[in-house]
């Protein structure tokens, strides 16, 4: 196999700033899964007028799939732009450190591996879906909220007052 000569060079503060952006985009999560796991007591706890199993359901439902949404869609974009320019990885990719450019069969493996995270974020988002329309039975926040505080022995009023 011939050694090929073209390297892509690194590209640093480029690199950092889309880390920075992609750990940004998690921080939702993470105070959320955080605020779960601390609460001794977090389904009758509060937290933004609801209560903490709304919370939860909100958490495994929505924000964890679109989380991972947003960390499949880049690598999504870099696969599309590999396949497009039958390089990988493409130009204008933020590098860490130099790295050797692949052409052929090897750099289509790579950006087809990549595309395939896409069916894999839809198939999430859709059960996280699921998970809200199975556990809600069809209720609304505002019903799901009352039944959640009905189970802790407290309504809201009281709740928020404490």
């Amino acid at each position: 196999m011939p050694a090929n000569p073209l390297i892509r060079p690194a590209n640093r503060p480029r690199a950092l700033r889309a880390t920075l952006l992609l750990a940004a985009t998690q921080l939702p999560i993470l105070a959320a899964v955080s605020w779960l796991k601390l609460s001794p007591d977090f389904l009758c706890d509060r937290l933004f007028g609801l209560s903490g199993g709304v919370v939860a359901m909100l958490t495994v439902s929505f924000l964890l799939p679109l989380s991972v949404l947003a960390l499949c869609l880049p690598f999504i974009r870099i696969g599309l732009l590999a396949r497009a320019s039958g390089e990988f990885p493409p130009a204008g990719t933020p590098l860490w450190q130099a790295m050797p450019v692949l052409t052929g069969k090897r750099a289509q493996l790579r950006a087809w591996t990549l595309l395939a995270l896409a069916p894999a974020c839809a198939l999430l988002i859709v059960s996280g879906a699921k998970v809200w329309s199975y556990f809600g039975n069809g209720m609304d926040m505002a019903q799901l909220d009352a039944r959640f505080s009905a189970a802790c022995g407290t309504t809201m009023n009281e709740k928020a007052r404490q």
